[in-house]
């Protein structure tokens, strides 16, 4: 499983980059939750690999991401991400 950064560089997945993100996100919004962002980020990881593709660019990941934010009813957090 690998990435496609903006600038085209292919570099291998690595949830903590999702994780990171929204701790930050989640902090930002004053709903910062340790198990919320674990679930978030676990959720995420795992719809993406039902996508079954070899790469996955940065935008997917990131819609991705507020999606599930929105799933799991962290608003605020998905407004700051």
């Amino acid at each position: 499983m690998n990435v496609r950064k903006r600038s085209g560089k292919v570099v291998p997945f690595d949830a903590e980059f999702i994780s990171r993100a929204v701790s930050l996100a989640s902090a930002a919004a004053g709903e910062h939750d340790e198990d919320t962002i674990a679930d978030v980020t676990q959720a995420v990881t795992e719809k993406l690999k039902a996508r079954k593709e070899e790469i996955w660019d940065i935008e997917t990941i990131q819609d991705t991401v507020e999606e599930t934010l929105f799933e799991k009813k962290c608003y605020q957090t998905a407004k700051a991400y």
